[in-house]
């Protein structure tokens, strides 16, 4: 099996995974990316990409056939001009030119070698191979070629095919090809018409995405993806089309499962999940891409993306247990520390200490509000009361359960009987309410993004970063710091820290090595006990225990071992 690990990228790993053995939480960050200085100065668009059956690296250009195999790259001048390269069922390597087709092998010298299986005058371009079954299908422009697996030819016959052809793509067990809006499907060596499906690309089509899924996937020259399942054609929502439709779309591939990546000619890759639309990571130039200019992108499905870009190759690998966190924006300075507490990243450079958190923008805005006003104060109104027959008059003119007032009550007063009767009503009118409106700040949440804050009175170069009780302890070239909800408490001031190691036998206990000598902190509830070691006050790099009754430490060229180091010490030199 093809190996790609690189001796940097190892003992990149090595550091990483002593020093700091963090996982992954809420802020994915970015795959870590390999950009390979081999080919830095490539300045030749690499047409198609493929791995051969040793795991060696093929990629197709205008110049030659370049074979990288992880360590070392080699340009081979194999005399044609190479536009696609495909594998047969056999693994050997199946090379379109103009006007034919041949296979490209290893000779005895080591050179990759073309031999032609078909060579047209007239320089029809063969500008896709597709996998059927257990053939190879050579699609031009005017004709399409079998090649079995033995490598015999044959012509497929296309009566009822209208040409050019904008592409094909294999669909259970059968072969589909694009042509003038239509599609054709192959049975027998001879391509029939599918009828009844209403096919949105026409000649737009840009081109497939071998999948284990069940579905075929196609893009067009709209930037817009879709899904074919035999039946019926749907576009794919995916969350950042937008961005896609920016940057113009390329190719694709499937990482795994789930997750497809799609190249750009001036974004990058937009990485997404296929279910849900939602992008799980862009690579471009500010994510650590050299160039967003991306000609071609190779993965086999385990997690592993190879990219062709303007300025060489790349690659990125989602198996690494490391991602990238240094291109989100507030960061300064050369990288020296990094840790990971719970949900918090914390990241040490020459220029101090940051913390990544999520950064929300929200757009003020003054509106104007309708406010309910309180109860109004009733006012009463005493009317005369109709006699018997003027209410008997009225009452005709009324409609039957009709009130003029909501709230009412009657209160009749009597006179003496040999008195004119006369009554008057009470009413309580409640007055109208009054509309009040008040001024009131709304805000809007315009985006939602991660950055570093910068923790305030650490300053120069944060060398390590160390978890102790749920703090974060700083060892810098200026002292000892602990934070904690990012507020910075200088501990030991005006000290070159060299290391901080926390104690296995004493509780609660650390040992700080530093330009002054040897430090034992210790930590009480919220207080701190910090001595300076009286034996010991010349530079130590490093201290290590031995027993609980022995440290040892390292200086220059020698290591001193302090046995009963708390009470009456005893110094040995080695």
């Amino acid at each position: 099996m093809f190996l790609y690990h690189q001796r940097k990228l190892v003992s990149f790993l090595i550091v990483i995974f002593i020093f700091s053995s963090f996982k992954i939480y809420a802020q994915k960050g970015s795959p870590y990316i390999t950009n390979f200085s081999e080919f830095d100065q490539l300045d030749y668009r690499i047409w198609d990409i493929t791995q051969t059956k040793d795991g060696e690296m093929l990629f197709v250009s205008k110049k030659g056939l370049i074979a990288f195999n992880g360590s070392n790259g080699r340009l081979h001048n194999v005399s044609v001009t190479q536009l696609v390269i495909h594998k047969n069922i056999n693994e050997d390597l199946i090379l379109t030119v103009p006007g034919g087709f041949g296979e490209v092998f290893m000779d005895s010298s080591g050179s990759y070698t073309y031999n032609s299986f078909v060579q047209y005058s007239n320089n029809e371009i063969f500008g896709e191979i597709v996998r059927f079954q257990k053939s190879l299908l050579i699609i031009g422009d005017s004709s399409i070629y079998i090649l079995d697996e033995e490598n015999k030819i044959s012509k497929a016959r296309t009566n009822q095919m209208q040409f050019p052809v904008a592409g094909a793509f294999t669909f259970n067990d059968q072969l589909h090809i694009i042509a003038r809006n239509k599609l054709y499907v192959l049975e027998n060596d001879s391509l029939t018409l599918k009828k009844g499906l209403v096919f949105p690309l026409n000649n737009d089509y840009l081109f497939n995405i071998p999948s284990n899924d069940g579905y075929a996937y196609l893009a067009n020259t709209d930037n817009k993806s879709f899904r074919y399942d035999g039946k019926k054609i749907q576009k794919i929502l995916i969350k950042d089309q937008k961005y896609l439709d920016q940057s113009l779309l390329q190719g694709g591939a499937f990482l795994n499962d789930s997750l497809l990546g799609l190249s750009t000619l001036n974004g990058g890759v937009l990485i997404f999940n296929i279910t849900t639309g939602k992008t799980s990571y862009t690579i471009n130039y500010s994510t650590g891409l050299p160039n967003d200019q991306v000609y071609d992108i190779f993965s086999n499905g385990d997690n592993a993306l190879w990219i062709a870009h303007a300025k060489g190759i790349s690659r990125i690998d989602l198996n690494l247990p490391i991602k990238m966190f240094n291109h989100f924006e507030g960061l300064y300075g050369n990288l020296q520390s990094f840790l990971n507490l719970g949900n918090e990243y914390y990241v040490g450079t020459s220029e101090g200490l940051f913390y990544l958190k999520k950064k929300q923008d929200f757009a003020q805005k003054k509106v104007r509000v309708k406010v309910k006003p309180s109860s109004q104060p009733s006012k009463i109104v005493v009317k005369p009361l109709e006699n018997e027959s003027e209410k008997a008059e009225n009452s005709k003119k009324k409609k039957r359960g009709l009130r003029k007032f909501f709230n009412r009550f009657s209160n009749k007063i009597s006179s003496s009987s040999n008195e004119e009767h006369h009554s008057e009503e009470i009413i309580s009118e409640k007055e109208s309410p009054k509309s009040i409106y008040r001024t009131k700040t709304i805000y809007k949440l315009l985006s939602s993004r991660y950055g570093y804050e910068q923790i305030e009175k650490i300053k120069g170069k944060c060398l390590h970063l160390l978890e102790f009780k749920g703090i974060v302890m700083v060892g810098s070239n200026t002292g000892l710091y602990m934070v904690k909800n990012h507020e910075a408490t200088w501990l030991i001031p005006n000290a070159y820290i060299n290391q901080i190691v926390v104690s296995k036998f004493q509780e609660n206990t650390l040992f700080i090595a530093a330009n002054k000598g040897l430090y034992v902190a210790r930590i009480k509830g919220e207080d701190w006990d910090i001595k300076q070691h009286y034996k010991i006050t010349d530079e130590v790099f490093s201290v290590a225990e031995v027993d609980k009754n022995t440290i040892a430490l390292g200086d220059f060229g020698r290591i001193r071992v302090l046995s009963n180091p708390f009470s009456k010490p005893l110094v040995k030199y080695y």
